[in-house]
């Protein structure tokens, strides 16, 4: 009788441990990559959205956690490097999903106006490209020099 029960008990246990693992990731793995670069837009003063898309591992994966982090100096956003003192670092975590096609997208506030700012994303080992963007001062700033970029894509 108990010789019987523990192996399919065992069974059970690892069939369980094994859904589990499947729904829910967990840091540290190996989700997938940054195929499709960084990007910064919607520039408001004090804020700007930040956009990247995770290229899961495997297609069966239903979603994955990405953190991202943004700071006044790029060497801040190397996952070993604490930030300095005066560099303030802004973070958090996005989940990327089948349902949103696992693009991320975070409206980064706070940030100060005309400053420079780097970020990437991250998903387990894996890390984006580094973006950089300026934030935009209030409008009744004086500007001595405005530059525009524009970029369209087309299916």
């Amino acid at each position: 009788g108990l010789a019987m029960i523990r192996p399919r008990a065992v069974k059970l246990l690892l069939v369980l441990l094994g859904i589990c693992a499947r729904i829910q990731p967990v840091r540290g793995q190996f989700f997938g990559s940054f195929d499709h670069g960084v990007a910064s837009g919607d520039p408001l003063p004090g804020r700007v959205i930040i956009w990247t898309r995770l290229t899961p591992r495997s297609p069966s994966m239903p979603f994955a956690f990405v953190d991202w982090r943004v700071s006044q100096r790029s060497r801040d956003l190397t996952i070993d490097t604490p930030h300095a003192e005066g560099s303030p670092v802004f973070n958090g975590t996005a989940q990327a999903s089948a349902d949103s096609d696992f693009t991320v997208k975070v409206d980064v506030e706070g940030l100060e106006e005309g400053k420079v700012y780097y970020y990437a994303f991250y998903a387990g080992a894996a890390r984006s490209n580094v973006g950089r963007f300026r934030v935009p001062v209030a409008s009744k700033t004086h500007v001595k020099e405005l530059n525009y970029a524009v970029f369209s894509c087309s299916n």
